[in-house]
Order: C-alpha cells, then structure tokens, then sequence
C-alpha cells in the first residue's frame, strides 16, 4: 500500500506477442486531524459538561452518538473516543478525558447576613 501519490504501469503480452499496456494512479489523502474538547476540565459529581469535535464531517463517539458535540455527566474519570471520518472516507480517531470531583467540602452561604458581613470586609475566605 503506498503511501505518497503513486502510478503504477503493467504491461502485458499475448501467445501471439501482442501487447497492452494499463496505467493507473493512487491518490493517497491524509487522515483528518481530529480534535476533542471540553467546555469544563474539571466536573463536580453531578455536573454536566459538553464535549466537542473537529476536524472531519462526520463523528462517532464511544456513546454512540452521531453529532459533533454530546453532553456528560460522569460520576468518575471517563475517557470518551471519537472517530471522525472526512470527504474522502478517511478517518482517524481522538480520545478526551473529562475529569470529575467529588467537591466535598465546598461551603455553600445561604444567610444573607452573613453574606453581608463578609462583603462588607472584601475577604473571603473558603477553607475545607
């Protein structure tokens, strides 16, 4: 199988010493480069982010979804793959990790006044 441009010629002859001669060219494309992203690094348990694609027409991902962004909601470390395939039925694949936290620990304020107090002093500070 090549791997550049390549033409390729055959000559045959006959019993009767008659010759032909065949000549054809192989194109060879480059795979796409495909690129998967996140909108969020880092998930709390729970969260959703949306992970996206480029570089090719169409997509497959590990969830078997068909689209060029899919929605996740891991509770732990999942590692997705796409496989992406361009114009010219060539295709190549791409893995993203979505990290996620448990986020224990983060403090939610929910009085007002303290809410007030603090922002009155401009110092916030969260400990876990």
């Amino acid at each position: 199988m090549p791997t550049v441009d390549a033409t390729y010629t055959v000559t045959g002859t006959d019993l009767n010493g008659c010759e032909n001669t065949a000549v054809t060219s192989v194109t060879v494309n480059a795979l796409p480069s495909i690129m998967a992203t996140t909108n969020n690094t880092l998930l709390c348990t729970g969260e959703t982010a949306t992970l996206s694609v480029m570089g090719a027409n169409t997509y497959t991902w590990s969830t078997t979804e068909n689209t060029s962004d899919i929605v996740v909601s891991p509770t732990v470390q999942t590692t997705y793959t796409v496989d992406g395939t361009d114009a010219n039925g060539c295709s190549n694949t791409t893995t993203i990790t979505q990290d996620v936290s448990l986020c224990t620990g983060v403090a939610t304020l929910s009085n007002n006044d303290a809410l007030n107090s603090l922002s009155k002093s401009k110092q916030w500070f969260i400990y876990n």
